[in-house]
């Protein structure tokens, strides 16, 4: 089983997975941030865990062909610019049956719509969050099957979406 974790920040993530894959795959780690790399490094350095490797790359820079099982993104797809473009490298680098999940804040909530427009003006990585129906949308948009959009409501402030979609039969519609 091949996973990639797309947006790995300090690699924490793809760590926990590696170690779970007992032997019985691999876990890519990708992030733009070369130190956020450097921290997931150090962290690998100092565990016993030869199944997961970083990388410092884009998602948009995607350049893997039915390789992955899985690919996650916890709390990094308000981050990603060309959202679209990602989702269509994403679907190429799956493998038929492959599942691309997603977990971010959701602009469905009023007080996450305030937390994207102040990221937008004081954090120089934030382009910008999505509503529910966006990411469902991208989904479709890239031909992702049995599409399932969650939102969750974690407490009275946060508010995220978690979205899946599945690659079926290597087949896209040509537009």
């Amino acid at each position: 089983m091949n996973i990639l974790d797309l947006g790995c920040g300090t690699g924490w993530g793809s760590i926990d997975i590696a170690s779970k894959l007992e032997g019985t795959g691999k876990v890519i780690g990708l992030d733009l941030s070369e130190k956020m790399i450097e921290q997931a490094e150090q962290k690998l350095a100092k565990i016993s865990c030869d199944n997961v490797e970083f990388k410092v790359g884009s998602g948009s820079s995607l350049d893997y062909d039915s390789y992955f099982n899985y690919v996650l993104s916890t709390n990094a797809f308000h981050h990603f610019e060309q959202k679209e473009e990602i989702f269509s490298k994403v679907w190429k680098s799956l493998k038929n049956n492959g599942v691309f999940i997603i977990q971010d804040i959701c602009d469905d909530y009023l007080l996450m719509k305030m937390v994207d427009s102040m990221g937008k003006i004081g954090e120089k990585a934030h382009v910008g969050s999505t509503t529910s129906r966006e990411l469902r949308n991208l989904f479709i948009s890239i031909d992702f099957v049995d599409i399932e959009i969650k939102k969750v409501k974690l407490n009275w402030f946060w508010g995220i979406m978690i979205g899946k979609g599945v690659k079926r039969n290597n087949l896209r519609r040509i537009a």
